[in-house]
This record gives structure tokens, sequence and C-alpha cells, in this order.
């Protein structure tokens, strides 16, 4: 139960709290189980606190130092976190569904079993955090750092991943033809894929294919890149498996991607998820050598003005680029005097 002298000194606001914790940094405050429902904590120096199974529903914690804090079990449904300090935070079980925990460092954080539905995480740094069994649906991961994060064991984010599906799909598109300018055949197998899935996607003039996801409007827009064309005669006659890796044509350039795109495009619309950006994916055309970047200078001549963020995936995801090579290119015809040289 909660220490009536340390929740008396908490309640004498932000100032007298630090000074407090100042002056006796020896001590682990222990407010467990303590009832603090919609209280104001923006500040307050609450790092090694035991809060464990405490009553945070709608709290305001903005900024807060919760450094190495145990919410072990802790309600904070709906609780505004945004940009607190979380580093090796023990929230295992909590209950943090529809929290604000955006811009939120979470460094090695135990979020074990946590429910997190429809929880803002976005911007957060949930690098080295432990997920496993975390209930993510609903839940607004976009631009988040999650790096070295653990999400098996029963983790849901959007559902088990369905590798054997995902490997199906791969190696179909793989040995299904299409080379630049020429990609029909591959885009009629991603169609047939997104209508079983009920996934909504139209063609432009150059028939880039796009899925719209989210709210309308292209300025604040996410848009996610892969194409669809393979080198050379644009297809490979069988894909093989090597230590967990998959080997042929086209695979890793681009359709990886493609595949990876598209299974996250069926997750989202079969899960409902609510976006707070509109996010677009397109699957474009003629990327490779004699396309000349077909498909996306068509969606540049038809949005002349850049999205919030396009990120174009094209064969590691390890490594990435922000800056970009431009050419130019020339027909040219040559005529001299004939003869036999």
């Amino acid at each position: 139960m909660a220490t009536v002298a340390h929740l008396n000194i908490l309640k004498s606001g932000p100032d007298v709290w630090n000074q407090w914790r100042e002056m006796n940094p020896g001590v682990r405050p222990d407010l467990c189980e303590v009832k603090l429902k919609g209280d104001h904590l923006r500040m307050f120096n609450l790092s090694r606190f035991n809060l464990s199974y405490a009553n945070l529903h709608w709290a305001w914690m903005y900024e807060t130092n919760l450094i190495e804090v145990n919410l072990q079990g802790a309600d904070l449904r709906g609780a505004n976190l945004a940009l607190s300090l979380l580093h090796q935070a023990n929230l295992r079980q909590a209950n943090l569904s529809e929290a604000n925990l955006s811009d939120a460092d979470l460094f090695k954080a135990n979020l074990r079993q946590a429910k997190l539905i429809k929880a803002d995480l976005s911007g957060s740094r949930l690098e080295g955090a432990n997920l496993n069994g975390a209930e993510l649906e609903g839940a607004d991961l976009s631009l988040s750092n999650l790096k070295g994060a653990q999400t098996k064991k029963g983790g849901r984010m959007f559902g088990s991943f369905p590798q054997q599906a995902f490997y199906n799909l791969l190696t179909r598109l793989a040995t299904t033809s299409g080379p630049s300018l020429q990609e029909e055949p591959r885009r009629l197998v991603l169609e047939e894929f997104f209508n079983e899935a009920d996934v909504p996607y139209d063609l432009d003039a150059v028939s880039n294919l796009w899925v719209s996801l989210g709210p309308e409007g292209w300025s604040e827009a996410v848009v996610y890149d892969a194409h669809l064309d393979v080198v050379e005669r644009g297809y490979t006659d069988k894909v093989s498996y090597d230590n967990g890796r998959m080997i042929g044509m086209g695979v890793g350039d681009d359709l990886a991607a493609v595949t990876m795109m598209a299974f996250a495009a069926k997750a989202i619309t079969a899960q409902k998820m609510p976006l707070k950006r509109a996010l677009r994916l397109l699957f474009s055309v003629g990327e490779e050598g004699i396309g000349n970047l077909k498909g996306i200078r068509q969606v540049v001549s038809d949005y002349p003005e850049p999205p919030y963020l396009f990120i174009a995936f094209d064969l590691s995801f390890e490594t990435y680029s922000i800056t970009a090579l431009g050419s130019k290119r020339y027909r040219v015809e040559v005529k001299c005097p004939g003869g036999h040289s």
C-alpha cells in the first residue's frame, strides 16, 4: 500500500516533491496501489518509484521523469505520457490503452503483456524494449524506433506474421513475368491478392497501382513505394531457399518490398486500424533501366507538391539514403561519311 507521508509530499506539488527527492536520493518512494486518477503529475521526478497497480487512469504525466519506475499492473488508460522518460521502466501487464506515449523514451522498457490498444506511440523510442505478449491492436507506431525490440511469444501488432503466405506470394510474384514497361502480368497477381483481401486499390495513367488508407489528402500523406518491374527478362524460373533466405531474380529487387507492403495493406484493412495521417502505398512501374522511372515521373506530374514523407523501399532494409541522384538522358543521332573501314 502507498506510504501516507510520501503521498502527502507528492500532493504538495512538483517543486516541493522534486526538492525532497534531491535531499533524499537514497529513498525509493512507495505509492503502490495509490489512486491518482486524473491527477496532474507533469514535471514530477518519479524515477525509481513504486507505482505498481496504481490507478493513473487519465493522469497527466507529460514530460515526467519515470526512469526505472515500477508501473507493473498499473491502470494508465488514457494517460498522457508524451515526451516522458521511461528508460527501463517496468510496465509489465500495465493497461495503457488509448494512452498518449508520443515521443516518449521507452528505451529497454519492460512492456511484457501490456495492453497498448489504440495507444499513440508515434515517434517513441522503443529501442530494446520488451513487447513480448503485448496487445498492440490499433496502436500508432509511426516514426517510432523499434530497433532491437522484442515482439515474440504472442505479441500482436498485425496478428501473428503469416510467414508461409508471405513466401507463397513472393514466390508467385517472382515467377510471374514483369520486366520494365511490361509489368501487367505481375500487377494482376497483386490485384488478385487485394481483391481476395478486400483491399481497395486503383490505377493511374501509367498503371502504377495505389492503395490509399486513412484520411484523404496528399500534403500530409506518408507514401511508401516499391517497384513492380524486374531487370532483364523480368522473372525467375524458380525461387530457392537457403538457410532462411529466398534466392531468385527480383526477390530482393524489389519484390520482397512489394510483398511486405501488400501484407501491411491487408493487415491494416482487416483490422480497420485508425491512421492519423493518410497512408499511400505505391506499387510503381518502369523503375529499372529502359523504364526510365516512368511510374515515379507520373507521380511527380500528378502531384507537383511533395507529400509529408516519401520512402522508396529497394534492395536492403538495413541501410537508407536521404540523398538523390539525378540523370539526363539523350537520344543521339550521328551522321558521318560511309564506307568500309
